[in-house]
């Protein structure tokens, strides 16, 4: 069976073509890869979790400091790989938000002139969790300025992503665009937990960076 298709529409095909791949082409070379900001494994750390904190009704302290209504700790029964995972443990009903925090994440300096206008983090975590109902705990990242003032959180969500039962290690991801002058970022745990006991683990978190 012959084309009907005359000689100098096929040509118009074929430049039309090779015009959509190498848009697409330039684009997969504008998008820049994104950055690792942060990553937590707990492995090879002492068990007094050198860095992270907590903190419950605006009394803020080492997070291995805390024995009520909630402890912080290191697991090696279960973790998700390695020797360890970060588990929260809350055995009293709590009359606030509790919080178990990272170190303060640096983000890339900016050059001179260059804005940070359309920058996002990705979060990834696995977590484990018993006890655990609707509306419990969940995942929250707080931005801060140069100067260390606090910018307010990512999104303005006090909860980026819910944390449900879940006794198998389950994947969470989440995303979020960052204000233009964000120096730091942290990344939280929340809970809030009206029937224990109950528990919340944590292992291999990373956080990136995307122009």
């Amino acid at each position: 069976m012959q084309s009907h298709l005359t000689p100098w529409f096929l040509a118009f095909i074929g430049v039309f073509s090779l015009a959509l791949t190498t848009h697409a082409a330039d684009n997969a070379e504008a998008a820049a890869p994104p950055e690792l900001l942060a990553q937590y494994d707990f492995e090879k750390i002492p068990t007094w979790i050198p860095n992270w904190g907590a903190g419950y009704e605006s009394t803020y302290k080492p997070a291995t400091g805390w024995r009520s209504p909630f402890k912080v700790r290191l697991d090696n029964e279960n973790p998700h790989s390695g020797d360890n995972a970060l588990c929260f443990e809350q055995f009293e009903v709590a009359t606030g938000e509790i919080i178990v925090h990272s170190p303060s994440i640096a983000l890339p300096e900016l050059a001179a002139g260059e804005s940070r206008s359309g920058a996002r983090v990705i979060i990834r975590a696995y977590v484990r969790t018993q006890g655990i109902m609707e509306g419990d705990a969940a995942l929250r990242v707080l931005e801060k300025s140069k100067d260390g003032k606090s910018l307010g959180l990512l999104k303005n969500e006090k909860s980026l992503v819910s944390i449900t039962e879940s006794p198998e290690w389950t994947e969470l991801t989440v995303e979020g665009k960052l204000r233009n002058d964000t120096h730091t970022i942290a990344f939280m745990l929340v809970a809030n937990v009206q029937q224990v006991p109950a528990f919340v683990c944590l292992d291999d978190i990373s956080i990136e960076f995307v122009k």
